[in-house]
């Protein structure tokens, strides 16, 4: 029995651990709670609060009206913004650039994440 208990609280142990890295990578939240992406735009002033809207919006009716998957609808967002004058080429630029490093980020995290061993 005590090594049952012994096993089950190093596994749970291990399990916390994991939880809590996985927990410290994901709680870096910028100014605006959220962590990097366009919301560090904003916070650097590269792109307004209402451009994040605006662009977060057009992503969701590209998605909706074209069927489009989520890159797919975030390069025409970035593409029709810009068309109508909300965004400039170079604000585009790094939107697209943002997303990119937080994909980048967010699939490092994931490897790093381990399964205790049985």
């Amino acid at each position: 029995m005590k090594k049952t208990l012994v096993a089950v609280g190093s596994v749970a142990a291990a399990l916390a651990m994991v939880v809590s890295l996985a927990g410290t990578a994901q709680a870096a939240p910028g100014a605006s709670g959220r962590s990097g992406g366009i919301s560090a735009l904003v916070t650097a002033g590269t792109i307004t609060a209402a451009q994040e809207t605006a662009f977060k919006a057009a992503v969701d009716v590209e998605k909706q009206v074209a069927g489009v998957t989520c890159e797919q609808a975030k390069t025409a967002a970035l593409a029709s913004l810009v068309a109508k004058g909300t965004i400039t080429k170079s604000q585009a630029d790094a939107i697209a650039a943002a997303k990119a490093a937080k994909r980048t980020s967010t699939a490092a995290t994931s490897s790093m994440l381990v399964t205790p061993a049985s």
